[in-house]
């Protein structure tokens, strides 16, 4: 039996929460990829890669991430996680 969380969880998600520290912006946009599949991949089939860089649902959903890894919004929409003190 392996210690792998379920797939509803993401490991990022775990190693962050688990280590306490800021997530890498590889962590950072993983999550926001599964919060994305989660509230639009199944509703409307539009895929992460589809979306604008600009978007407001992108800066939405990167928050919703920094939020989930981080417990809080450290960071303006568009920046990367590494900029934050």
């Amino acid at each position: 039996m392996t210690n792998q969380p379920p797939p509803t969880i993401p490991a990022c998600l775990i190693t962050c929460l688990s280590q306490a520290r800021k997530p890498t912006d590889a962590e950072l946009k993983q999550m926001a990829q599964k919060i994305w599949e989660d509230l639009f991949g199944a509703r409307d089939g539009r895929s992460w890669s589809e979306a604008s860089r600009q978007s407001p649902e992108k800066s939405y959903v990167y928050q919703m991430a920094a939020a989930a890894l981080m417990g809080s919004i450290l960071f303006e929409p568009g920046s990367s996680v590494s900029q934050v003190n």
